[in-house]
Protein backbone atom coordinates (compact mmCIF):
# COMPACT_ATOMS: atom_id res chain seq x y z
CA UNK A 1 0.00 0.00 0.00
CA UNK A 2 2.75 2.50 0.87
CA UNK A 3 4.12 2.11 -2.51
CA UNK A 4 0.95 3.11 -4.40
CA UNK A 5 1.82 6.45 -6.03
CA UNK A 6 5.48 5.53 -6.32
CA UNK A 7 5.66 5.64 -10.35
CA UNK A 8 3.40 8.77 -10.26
CA UNK A 9 6.07 9.95 -7.66
CA UNK A 10 8.53 9.14 -9.68
CA UNK A 11 7.42 10.87 -12.91
CA UNK A 12 6.69 13.99 -11.14
CA UNK A 13 9.69 14.57 -8.98
CA UNK A 14 12.20 12.86 -10.67
CA UNK A 15 11.16 13.69 -14.68
CA UNK A 16 8.66 16.63 -14.57
CA UNK A 17 10.14 18.79 -11.73
CA UNK A 18 13.57 19.38 -13.06
CA UNK A 19 15.44 20.50 -16.17
CA UNK A 20 13.24 19.79 -19.36
CA UNK A 21 16.20 18.98 -21.10
CA UNK A 22 16.86 15.62 -19.29
CA UNK A 23 13.35 14.85 -20.69
CA UNK A 24 13.44 13.48 -24.67
CA UNK A 25 10.61 14.61 -26.65
CA UNK A 26 9.90 10.85 -27.77
CA UNK A 27 9.42 10.44 -24.02
CA UNK A 28 6.49 12.76 -23.99
CA UNK A 29 3.58 10.45 -25.04
CA UNK A 30 5.13 7.60 -23.37
CA UNK A 31 5.05 9.25 -20.03
CA UNK A 32 1.44 10.00 -20.34
CA UNK A 33 0.61 7.13 -21.37
CA UNK A 34 2.02 5.89 -18.17
CA UNK A 35 0.65 8.21 -15.88
CA UNK A 36 -2.86 6.84 -16.92
CA UNK A 37 -2.19 3.32 -16.31
CA UNK A 38 -0.80 4.14 -13.21
CA UNK A 39 -4.23 6.34 -12.45
CA UNK A 40 -6.49 3.07 -13.61
CA UNK A 41 -4.87 0.79 -11.58
CA UNK A 42 -4.55 3.14 -8.12
CA UNK A 43 -8.31 3.38 -9.14
CA UNK A 44 -9.18 -0.10 -9.17
CA UNK A 45 -6.95 -0.76 -5.99
CA UNK A 46 -8.57 1.72 -3.59
CA UNK A 47 -12.19 0.15 -4.95
CA UNK A 48 -10.32 -3.28 -3.81
CA UNK A 49 -9.12 -2.75 -0.40
CA UNK A 50 -12.43 -0.49 0.28
CA UNK A 51 -14.70 -3.51 -0.79
CA UNK A 52 -12.86 -5.80 1.33
CA UNK A 53 -12.53 -3.47 4.27
CA UNK A 54 -12.19 -5.20 7.63
CA UNK A 55 -10.57 -1.49 9.69
CA UNK A 56 -12.45 1.49 8.98
CA UNK A 57 -10.17 3.83 10.96
CA UNK A 58 -6.79 2.31 8.99
CA UNK A 59 -8.67 2.58 5.70
CA UNK A 60 -9.19 6.58 6.42
CA UNK A 61 -5.50 6.91 7.61
CA UNK A 62 -4.55 5.20 4.45
CA UNK A 63 -6.85 7.30 2.30
CA UNK A 64 -5.57 10.36 4.12
CA UNK A 65 -2.06 9.71 3.37
CA UNK A 66 -2.78 9.13 -0.42
CA UNK A 67 -4.66 12.47 -0.70
CA UNK A 68 -2.01 13.98 1.15
CA UNK A 69 0.35 12.28 -0.99
CA UNK A 70 -1.38 13.59 -4.36
CA UNK A 71 -2.17 17.23 -3.34
CA UNK A 72 1.59 17.23 -2.35
CA UNK A 73 2.54 16.32 -6.05
CA UNK A 74 -0.39 18.71 -7.70
CA UNK A 75 1.46 21.32 -5.58
CA UNK A 76 4.88 20.30 -6.79
CA UNK A 77 4.00 20.60 -10.38
CA UNK A 78 2.06 23.65 -9.85
CA UNK A 79 4.52 25.92 -8.57
CA UNK A 80 7.18 24.70 -11.35
CA UNK A 81 4.47 25.78 -13.40
CA UNK A 82 3.16 29.33 -13.34
CA UNK A 83 1.61 29.41 -9.98
CA UNK A 84 -0.78 32.56 -11.16
CA UNK A 85 -2.15 30.37 -13.85
CA UNK A 86 -6.01 29.18 -13.12
CA UNK A 87 -6.80 27.65 -16.76
CA UNK A 88 -3.90 25.18 -17.62
CA UNK A 89 -4.52 24.79 -21.00
CA UNK A 90 -3.00 22.21 -23.93
CA UNK A 91 -1.69 23.55 -27.24
CA UNK A 92 -3.13 21.55 -29.69
CA UNK A 93 -1.94 22.81 -32.61
CA UNK A 94 1.68 22.10 -32.15
CA UNK A 95 3.65 19.11 -31.09
CA UNK A 96 3.53 18.04 -27.58
CA UNK A 97 5.85 20.37 -25.29
CA UNK A 98 7.41 19.68 -21.99
CA UNK A 99 4.57 22.22 -20.65
CA UNK A 100 1.92 20.22 -22.27
CA UNK A 101 3.64 16.97 -20.76
CA UNK A 102 3.32 18.75 -17.32
CA UNK A 103 -0.29 19.72 -17.35
CA UNK A 104 -1.26 16.50 -18.92
CA UNK A 105 0.14 14.53 -15.35
CA UNK A 106 -1.43 17.26 -13.27
CA UNK A 107 -5.01 16.93 -14.49
CA UNK A 108 -4.43 13.19 -14.33
CA UNK A 109 -3.42 13.51 -10.62
CA UNK A 110 -6.24 15.66 -10.27
CA UNK A 111 -8.69 13.56 -11.74
CA UNK A 112 -7.60 10.94 -9.05
CA UNK A 113 -7.91 13.21 -6.17
CA UNK A 114 -11.44 14.12 -7.70
CA UNK A 115 -12.05 10.18 -7.16
CA UNK A 116 -11.16 9.51 -4.14
CA UNK A 117 -13.12 12.56 -3.00
CA UNK A 118 -16.22 11.26 -4.61
CA UNK A 119 -15.96 7.71 -4.21
CA UNK A 120 -15.04 7.86 -0.92
CA UNK A 121 -16.19 10.55 1.05
CA UNK A 122 -16.45 9.62 4.54
CA UNK A 123 -12.67 9.28 4.38
CA UNK A 124 -11.73 11.75 2.85
CA UNK A 125 -9.80 14.42 5.29
CA UNK A 126 -11.95 17.82 5.18
CA UNK A 127 -9.60 19.50 7.38
CA UNK A 128 -6.66 19.07 4.72
CA UNK A 129 -5.85 21.61 2.64
CA UNK A 130 -6.92 22.01 -0.98
CA UNK A 131 -4.36 21.70 -4.32
CA UNK A 132 -2.81 25.25 -4.63
CA UNK A 133 -4.34 25.99 -7.59
CA UNK A 134 -7.96 25.21 -6.64
CA UNK A 135 -7.20 27.84 -3.25
CA UNK A 136 -6.13 30.76 -6.35
CA UNK A 137 -9.09 30.07 -8.43
CA UNK A 138 -11.25 30.24 -5.13
CA UNK A 139 -9.40 33.21 -4.13
CA UNK A 140 -10.45 34.96 -7.63
CA UNK A 141 -13.95 33.97 -7.20
CA UNK A 142 -14.53 34.93 -3.89
CA UNK A 143 -12.73 38.21 -4.47
CA UNK A 144 -15.36 39.25 -7.34
CA UNK A 145 -18.08 37.92 -4.71
CA UNK A 146 -16.85 40.35 -1.97
CA UNK A 147 -16.49 43.51 -4.44
CA UNK A 148 -20.30 42.06 -5.58
CA UNK A 149 -20.92 42.38 -1.87
CA UNK A 150 -19.49 46.12 -1.22
CA UNK A 151 -22.14 47.11 -4.30
CA UNK A 152 -24.72 47.03 -1.95
CA UNK A 153 -23.15 48.80 1.29
CA UNK A 154 -25.21 51.62 1.19
CA UNK A 155 -28.13 49.23 2.08
CA UNK A 156 -26.24 47.05 4.53
CA UNK A 157 -25.21 48.44 7.93
CA UNK A 158 -21.33 48.83 8.19
CA UNK A 159 -21.02 46.81 10.98
CA UNK A 160 -23.11 43.59 9.58
CA UNK A 161 -21.37 44.43 5.84
CA UNK A 162 -17.81 43.75 7.81
CA UNK A 163 -18.82 40.77 9.08
CA UNK A 164 -19.98 39.54 6.28
CA UNK A 165 -17.33 39.97 4.38
CA UNK A 166 -15.22 38.32 7.38
CA UNK A 167 -14.63 34.61 6.02
CA UNK A 168 -13.65 35.68 2.71
CA UNK A 169 -10.85 37.79 3.79
CA UNK A 170 -9.72 35.01 6.12
CA UNK A 171 -9.90 32.40 3.33
CA UNK A 172 -7.74 35.29 1.48
CA UNK A 173 -5.22 36.25 3.76
CA UNK A 174 -4.74 32.96 5.49
CA UNK A 175 -3.47 30.17 3.93
CA UNK A 176 -4.11 27.88 6.86
CA UNK A 177 -8.04 28.29 6.42
CA UNK A 178 -8.03 27.01 2.79
CA UNK A 179 -9.47 23.08 3.91
CA UNK A 180 -11.79 21.43 2.22
CA UNK A 181 -14.47 21.93 4.93
CA UNK A 182 -13.84 26.03 4.95
CA UNK A 183 -13.57 25.44 1.12
CA UNK A 184 -16.92 23.76 0.65
CA UNK A 185 -18.32 26.42 3.32
CA UNK A 186 -17.81 29.18 1.45
CA UNK A 187 -18.91 27.74 -1.74
CA UNK A 188 -22.05 27.58 -0.21
CA UNK A 189 -22.15 30.68 1.84
CA UNK A 190 -21.69 32.62 -1.70
CA UNK A 191 -24.29 31.13 -3.33
CA UNK A 192 -27.16 31.62 -0.23
CA UNK A 193 -25.98 35.08 0.09
CA UNK A 194 -26.27 36.12 -3.72
CA UNK A 195 -29.23 33.98 -4.42
CA UNK A 196 -31.26 37.44 -4.99
CA UNK A 197 -31.88 39.48 -8.50
CA UNK A 198 -31.15 42.84 -8.62
CA UNK A 199 -34.78 43.56 -9.27
CA UNK A 200 -35.41 42.34 -5.85
CA UNK A 201 -32.90 44.74 -4.38
CA UNK A 202 -36.17 47.51 -3.73
CA UNK A 203 -38.67 45.14 -2.35
CA UNK A 204 -36.68 42.90 0.31
CA UNK A 205 -34.89 44.56 3.69
CA UNK A 206 -31.63 43.53 2.60
CA UNK A 207 -29.86 43.17 5.90
CA UNK A 208 -32.59 40.99 6.97
CA UNK A 209 -32.28 38.80 4.04
CA UNK A 210 -28.04 38.41 5.33
CA UNK A 211 -29.41 37.67 8.89
CA UNK A 212 -31.83 35.21 8.17
CA UNK A 213 -29.54 33.91 5.68
CA UNK A 214 -26.00 33.82 7.81
CA UNK A 215 -28.46 31.97 10.57
CA UNK A 216 -29.35 29.35 8.02
CA UNK A 217 -25.74 28.81 6.98
CA UNK A 218 -24.81 28.30 11.05
CA UNK A 219 -22.44 31.01 10.73
CA UNK A 220 -21.56 30.83 14.66
CA UNK A 221 -18.74 33.57 14.61
CA UNK A 222 -18.74 35.22 17.77
CA UNK A 223 -18.67 39.26 15.92
CA UNK A 224 -22.30 37.47 14.11
CA UNK A 225 -23.61 36.76 17.60
CA UNK A 226 -22.98 39.67 19.27
CA UNK A 227 -24.24 42.05 16.83
CA UNK A 228 -27.22 39.97 16.15
CA UNK A 229 -27.85 40.42 20.30
CA UNK A 230 -26.70 44.20 20.57
CA UNK A 231 -29.53 45.25 17.67
CA UNK A 232 -32.49 42.98 19.49
CA UNK A 233 -31.40 44.73 22.69
CA UNK A 234 -31.47 47.94 21.10
CA UNK A 235 -34.49 47.57 19.44
CA UNK A 236 -36.26 45.64 22.72
CA UNK A 237 -35.17 49.03 24.79
CA UNK A 238 -36.99 51.51 22.58
CA UNK A 239 -40.42 49.80 23.62
CA UNK A 240 -42.15 51.53 26.70
CA UNK A 241 -43.27 48.54 28.68
CA UNK A 242 -41.52 45.40 30.03
CA UNK A 243 -45.07 43.68 28.28
CA UNK A 244 -44.09 44.79 25.06
CA UNK A 245 -40.55 44.07 25.29
CA UNK A 246 -40.89 40.66 26.48
CA UNK A 247 -43.69 40.21 23.11
CA UNK A 248 -40.87 41.47 21.20
CA UNK A 249 -38.60 39.22 22.16
CA UNK A 250 -41.06 36.47 21.97
CA UNK A 251 -41.36 37.39 17.99
CA UNK A 252 -37.72 37.46 17.48
CA UNK A 253 -37.46 33.73 19.58
CA UNK A 254 -40.06 32.48 17.16
CA UNK A 255 -38.51 33.63 13.46
CA UNK A 256 -34.97 32.43 14.81
CA UNK A 257 -36.72 29.07 15.72
CA UNK A 258 -38.64 28.66 12.21
CA UNK A 259 -35.31 29.71 10.45
CA UNK A 260 -34.51 26.16 8.84
CA UNK A 261 -30.54 25.55 9.39
CA UNK A 262 -28.71 23.54 6.95
CA UNK A 263 -27.85 20.22 8.09
CA UNK A 264 -24.07 19.46 9.22
CA UNK A 265 -22.70 23.19 8.57
CA UNK A 266 -20.87 25.30 10.13
CA UNK A 267 -18.18 28.12 9.84
CA UNK A 268 -16.73 27.28 13.21
CA UNK A 269 -17.05 23.13 13.42
CA UNK A 270 -17.60 21.76 16.65
CA UNK A 271 -18.80 24.82 17.59
CA UNK A 272 -22.40 25.37 19.16
CA UNK A 273 -25.01 26.47 16.50
CA UNK A 274 -25.70 30.09 15.82
CA UNK A 275 -29.09 29.56 16.36
CA UNK A 276 -28.98 27.65 19.35
CA UNK A 277 -26.88 30.48 20.81
CA UNK A 278 -29.42 33.03 19.63
CA UNK A 279 -32.31 31.21 20.98
CA UNK A 280 -30.44 30.73 24.75
CA UNK A 281 -30.15 34.63 24.92
CA UNK A 282 -33.34 35.40 23.92
CA UNK A 283 -34.92 33.28 26.16
CA UNK A 284 -32.52 34.43 29.34
CA UNK A 285 -33.57 37.95 28.54
CA UNK A 286 -37.26 37.16 28.62
CA UNK A 287 -36.40 35.35 31.44
CA UNK A 288 -35.08 38.25 33.50
CA UNK A 289 -37.77 40.95 31.56
CA UNK A 290 -40.81 38.55 33.27
CA UNK A 291 -39.21 38.46 36.42
CA UNK A 292 -38.90 42.19 36.67
CA UNK A 293 -42.75 42.15 35.59
CA UNK A 294 -44.16 39.47 37.93
CA UNK A 295 -41.95 42.26 41.17
CA UNK A 296 -43.96 45.16 39.70
CA UNK A 297 -47.43 43.08 39.29
CA UNK A 298 -47.01 42.46 43.03
CA UNK A 299 -46.38 45.89 43.59
CA UNK A 300 -49.58 46.49 42.18
CA UNK A 301 -52.73 47.98 43.61
CA UNK A 302 -54.99 45.08 44.82
CA UNK A 303 -58.44 45.59 43.79
CA UNK A 304 -60.67 46.11 46.69
CA UNK A 305 -64.02 43.37 47.54
CA UNK A 306 -65.29 41.29 49.53
CA UNK A 307 -64.66 38.31 47.06
CA UNK A 308 -61.88 35.49 47.87
CA UNK A 309 -58.48 37.14 46.83
CA UNK A 310 -57.54 34.35 45.40
CA UNK A 311 -60.57 34.13 42.72
CA UNK A 312 -60.44 35.06 39.10
CA UNK A 313 -62.85 34.80 35.82
CA UNK A 314 -61.77 31.61 34.28
CA UNK A 315 -62.17 31.71 29.97
CA UNK A 316 -60.69 29.74 27.37
CA UNK A 317 -59.69 32.62 25.21
CA UNK A 318 -56.38 33.95 24.98
CA UNK A 319 -55.11 37.18 26.18
CA UNK A 320 -55.85 38.75 22.61
CA UNK A 321 -59.21 37.44 22.15
CA UNK A 322 -60.03 38.64 25.72
CA UNK A 323 -59.28 42.40 24.87
CA UNK A 324 -60.64 42.41 21.48
CA UNK A 325 -64.08 40.78 23.43
CA UNK A 326 -63.75 43.69 26.39
CA UNK A 327 -63.48 46.49 23.13
CA UNK A 328 -66.09 44.98 21.42
CA UNK A 329 -68.43 44.97 24.82
CA UNK A 330 -67.34 48.90 25.19
CA UNK A 331 -68.18 50.04 21.28
CA UNK A 332 -71.22 48.32 20.93
CA UNK A 333 -71.99 50.31 24.25
CA UNK A 334 -72.57 47.10 26.69
CA UNK A 335 -70.06 48.75 28.43
CA UNK A 336 -70.49 52.63 29.40
CA UNK A 337 -66.85 52.73 30.43
CA UNK A 338 -65.41 54.65 27.28
CA UNK A 339 -62.31 56.64 27.18
CA UNK A 340 -61.74 54.75 30.31
CA UNK A 341 -59.26 51.70 28.50
CA UNK A 342 -56.72 51.65 31.04
CA UNK A 343 -59.00 51.22 34.43
CA UNK A 344 -61.12 48.88 32.65
CA UNK A 345 -57.91 46.45 31.29
CA UNK A 346 -56.83 46.68 34.71
CA UNK A 347 -59.38 45.44 36.78
CA UNK A 348 -59.81 43.08 34.26
CA UNK A 349 -56.43 41.54 34.04
CA UNK A 350 -56.43 40.97 37.46
CA UNK A 351 -59.49 39.16 38.00
CA UNK A 352 -59.02 37.03 35.00
CA UNK A 353 -57.08 34.42 33.85
CA UNK A 354 -57.19 33.72 30.28
CA UNK A 355 -56.02 29.89 28.05
CA UNK A 356 -52.54 29.96 29.19
CA UNK A 357 -52.24 32.83 30.77
CA UNK A 358 -52.69 32.07 34.51
CA UNK A 359 -51.92 35.99 35.09
CA UNK A 360 -52.41 38.72 32.79
CA UNK A 361 -50.20 41.99 32.69
CA UNK A 362 -52.48 44.88 32.63
CA UNK A 363 -50.42 46.87 30.20
CA UNK A 364 -50.40 43.71 27.86
CA UNK A 365 -53.95 43.73 28.07
CA UNK A 366 -54.42 47.55 27.54
CA UNK A 367 -51.93 47.10 24.14
CA UNK A 368 -54.44 44.26 22.62
CA UNK A 369 -57.07 46.26 23.35
CA UNK A 370 -56.48 48.20 20.36
CA UNK A 371 -55.28 44.81 18.31
CA UNK A 372 -56.49 42.61 16.59
CA UNK A 373 -56.14 40.30 13.34
CA UNK A 374 -59.30 38.14 11.34
CA UNK A 375 -57.95 35.15 13.56
CA UNK A 376 -58.83 36.67 16.77
CA UNK A 377 -62.06 38.48 15.25
CA UNK A 378 -63.50 35.28 14.21
CA UNK A 379 -62.93 33.09 17.60
CA UNK A 380 -64.51 36.08 19.22
CA UNK A 381 -67.60 36.12 16.38
CA UNK A 382 -68.00 32.29 16.89
CA UNK A 383 -68.15 33.12 20.67
CA UNK A 384 -70.85 35.65 20.25
CA UNK A 385 -72.36 33.69 18.14
CA UNK A 386 -73.05 30.72 20.34
CA UNK A 387 -74.37 33.30 22.99
CA UNK A 388 -76.86 34.62 20.72
CA UNK A 389 -77.81 30.48 19.65
CA UNK A 390 -78.33 30.00 23.49
CA UNK A 391 -80.74 33.06 23.46
CA UNK A 392 -82.60 31.66 20.84
CA UNK A 393 -82.48 28.63 21.72
CA UNK A 394 -84.27 29.61 25.07
CA UNK A 395 -87.09 31.43 23.05
CA UNK A 396 -87.33 28.16 21.42
CA UNK A 397 -88.18 26.70 24.23
CA UNK A 398 -90.22 29.58 25.71
CA UNK A 399 -92.60 28.94 22.43
CA UNK A 400 -92.91 25.50 22.34
CA UNK A 401 -94.17 25.49 26.25
CA UNK A 402 -96.55 27.93 25.89
CA UNK A 403 -97.80 25.95 22.63
CA UNK A 404 -98.19 22.94 24.94
CA UNK A 405 -99.97 24.63 27.57
CA UNK A 406 -102.32 25.83 25.07
CA UNK A 407 -103.41 22.90 23.48
CA UNK A 408 -103.88 20.92 26.73
CA UNK A 409 -107.64 19.80 27.22
CA UNK A 410 -109.57 21.36 29.69
CA UNK A 411 -109.07 19.58 32.61
CA UNK A 412 -105.21 19.49 32.77
CA UNK A 413 -105.59 23.04 32.18
CA UNK A 414 -107.58 23.24 35.29
CA UNK A 415 -105.26 21.35 37.51
CA UNK A 416 -102.27 23.78 36.06
CA UNK A 417 -104.00 26.35 36.67
CA UNK A 418 -105.42 25.73 40.15
CA UNK A 419 -102.29 24.24 40.89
Amino acid sequence: MLSLLEILESLVLGKLTTNPNETSDQNYGEIIAIAQAEQKKIKNKLFETCFNITDESRFELYIHKVQNDITHLLDQLYNFLDSEETILSINQNSPLSFKDLQISVYYILEDLLDYIESQFPKYFNLEAAIPNRKRVIAIRQFSDNLEDLYKYQDLIPSKLLVITGLPIKNFIKDPSTSTYRCYYYLQRYMKEIFNFRNSEIQRVDLSYYIIRKLIRLNFNLVNFLNFITSEIRNNVNQLDTLSEKIDQLSLYLKEINQTLVIPEIGYIPHQRSIKGLLSEWIIEEVYHLDKSLHKSLTKAPIVQNKLDENFKIQTDLSVPQYAFLLRTFVETGLFKNKDQDKALTKLFAFITKTKGAENISPESLRKLFYKDDEKVREVVKTAIIKMLNYIQTLNILLILLNTCITDLPPVMDTMITFS
